[in-house]
């Protein structure tokens, strides 16, 4: 808001912009003629962005879901994987598929406490049964 008082005080054009995700806004402030960029509100925001999440969590609500993503990831994700590995025969030809996807017994590294002991399919679903 200090640009802004700046601006309008010396009655110069201001333009604001800023991104969030895959959307991108644009604000342009002409003192005496547009509202004042300081007097206009941004509507609430639905979900934290990935970035304010993993580069600069700056309010309590942001260190929570950091929190419960960080939780997913290390305790849910990797028996949900074991227990769709175990059940559905196509498990390992549909995630193969997908982009991005590591092969099914990297998956399960973390029941190895981040040591690369994978010896295949075999041993990551003992290991599973096991944690």
């Amino acid at each position: 808001t200090y640009m802004d008082r700046r601006c309008v005080y010396y009655k110069k054009p201001l333009l604001e912009s800023g991104t969030l995700g895959t959307k991108g806004n644009v604000q342009v402030v002409l003192p005496n003629v547009t509202e004042s960029y300081s007097s206009s509100q941004d509507p609430p925001e639905k979900s934290i962005p990935i970035c304010t999440l993993k580069n600069f969590p700056n309010a309590i609500e942001h260190t929570l879901q950091w929190a419960r993503d960080s939780f997913e990831g290390l305790f849910c994700q990797p028996g949900q994987n074991a227990n769709q590995f175990l059940t559905d025969p196509k498990f390992v030809e549909r995630t193969a598929k997908q982009q991005g996807v590591q092969p099914v017994c990297c998956c399960y590294q973390s029941c190895c406490h981040g040591v690369d002991c994978c010896h295949g399919v075999d041993c990551c679903v003992a290991r599973l049964r096991r944690c």
